[in-house]
């Protein structure tokens, strides 16, 4: 069933689950305990997820955790998350060499230094 964005349920929940740095499984089993408010055994999870694999066919409370992740992510994907904090310190790094060039610091006195 396509999505508000024009996405299928099974390509929002990898896209989601993409995202976090999650397997798709372990979204399933993240949405069960926020829906039900307890963990699921893999065997309660098993048959949702095969239907999922087979037949892209997710469950309501999966469909719904994914929306309401990929609403908290926002319109980037998660940049704010562990893409931005890679952007940061790379920045931050750059920042740093800079400062050490233009005052001419070289070699091991450096707080650079290895």
């Amino acid at each position: 069933m396509p999505d508000c964005g024009g996405l299928t349920d099974a390509e929002m929940i990898t896209k989601v689950a993409d995202t976090l740095g999650i397997s798709e499984f372990k979204l399933f089993e993240s949405a069960y305990v926020d829906w039900y408010k307890r963990p699921a055994s893999e065997r309660e999870l098993e048959s949702y997820f095969v239907r999922y694999l087979f037949y892209q066919e997710a469950p309501s409370w999966v469909r719904h955790y994914a929306r309401t992740k990929e609403r908290e992510l926002g319109p980037n994907g998660g940049i704010c998350g562990p893409v931005l904090w890679f952007c940061v310190v790379n920045l931050l790094l750059l920042w740093a060499i800079l400062i050490r060039c233009s005052l001419g610091i070289t070699g091991k006195d450096t707080f650079l230094a290895a």
